[in-house]
């Protein structure tokens, strides 16, 4: 069989299967299987049928299903991480304690500026050890990195901020937050 016949075989098994392949899809993620099928089944198909080896033993549909089962467990693995990642940062700014007491607008106005003006990560940073009261390890665990990573991003952060201060005319922090 020439490898381009064994690609339009293998899709013709998936569309015989459509239904088998989706329940094991949804099986792992019912919410994700649209994804699924896009990125796991149509885009991979071609490549898992071209490493098909008849010699092996494994027929193509049980060689196919194995294999989509991997690429499936693989991408929500990549997804799961990926959403934890952003998750983490989301948390992090929705959860400010707008309770916190501030000594004035003037105050609110230059902070809420500042940290529109930072990254959304150095922004959660912040909000993480000086809202929330957070400390490096709890702040690496809220943005998926280890506690030095976590010390030298508020670090950054706190220079990126002291240099929009300076821009913006403070002379230091307490100019503007004092």
């Amino acid at each position: 069989m020439v490898r381009s016949d064994i690609v339009e075989v293998a899709f013709k098994l998936i569309e015989e299967n459509k239904a088998q392949i989706k329940r094991m899809l949804a099986s792992k993620n019912p919410m994700l299987v649209d994804e699924m099928w896009s990125d796991v089944v149509i885009r991979r198909a071609p490549n898992i049928a071209n490493t098909w080896d008849p010699t092996k033993g494994a027929s193509l549909k049980g060689h196919m299903l194995t294999n989509l089962n991997w690429y499936a467990f693989k991408y929500l693995n990549a997804h799961s991480a990926y959403l934890a990642k952003t998750k983490s940062l989301t948390y992090a700014v929705d959860t400010l304690d707008s309770s916190y007491y501030l000594p004035d607008s003037d105050t609110v106005e230059v902070v809420n500026s500042l940290l529109n003006q930072l990254s959304k990560q150095h922004a959660a940073i912040l909000i993480l050890r000086h809202y929330q009261g957070k400390n490096f390890t709890e702040i690496g665990e809220s943005i998926g990195t280890e506690r030095g990573a976590a010390m030298y991003h508020y670090n950054k952060a706190l220079r990126e901020a002291k240099f929009i201060l300076l821009q913006q005319g403070f002379e230091s922090v307490d100019d503007c937050c004092g």
